[in-house]
């Protein structure tokens, strides 16, 4: 996971440098869009870490200090669950082209 984020953020600033060189070339429009889309990707790789990681963490918490797991193990397989919806969710969220 370690070097599947350590890609994630030497793409995004080596993407952001390559469109600041472009920025006096692109269309406004076009700016804008390419930002959002970029926001766009990058919620769509912390959705995962989240959902994936927190629900874990909060598992092995709470059976570390003695508490109730049973309940907590639904909600962790639950939040797994919604991985395939956020994604498409972030994504109409954040593009304001999609809402239209």
């Amino acid at each position: 996971m370690v070097i599947s984020y350590s890609l994630l953020i030497y793409f995004c600033i080596q993407i952001s440098r390559k469109l600041n060189n472009k920025n006096t070339v692109m269309h406004v429009k076009t700016k804008l869009l390419n930002k959002q889309i970029h926001r766009a990707l990058i919620v769509q790789a912390i959705i995962p870490m989240f959902a994936c990681n927190a629900p874990m963490i909060i598992l092995l918490v709470i059976t570390f200090f003695g508490g109730n797991s049973q309940n907590t193990s639904l909600f962790c397989s639950s939040a797994l669950a919604w991985i395939p919806a956020a994604n498409p969710l972030a994504s109409l969220f954040i593009i304001r082209f999609y809402r239209r």
